[in-house]
């Protein structure tokens, strides 16, 4: 899923790289573990309300998911996956190096 932030004054911007930098992390992760710290914050008992859904209506949404995205084969998949891999080591690399200069 992409989420798109119209008008965002630079000033935050320049912050959140910066952020990002220190934490040897890229924008993107950056944001999404802002995001999921902010998400964190809602109530437990919201979402032991939620329903479950059964298996095979989770696994038909991840598929229809995947197909709408454009992962509509094993190979795309395991692209995707490796592309997820590539990306969480050079995040790995970036907070490593950034350690090493202080």
């Amino acid at each position: 899923m992409k989420i798109i932030i119209d008008d965002l004054e630079p000033n935050l911007v320049e912050k959140l790289k910066y952020q990002a930098e220190q934490n040897g992390r890229t924008l993107e992760s950056e944001l999404k573990l802002i995001l999921t710290q902010a998400a964190a914050k809602i109530p437990r008992q919201y979402f032991h309300n939620q329903p479950l859904i059964p298996l095979e209506t989770l696994a038909a949404q991840v598929k229809e998911s995947l197909d709408n995205t454009g992962y509509d084969s094993y190979e795309k998949i395991i692209d995707l996956i490796q592309d997820v891999k590539k990306e969480i080591a050079e995040e790995y690399l970036l907070k490593a190096q950034h350690q090493n200069e202080s």
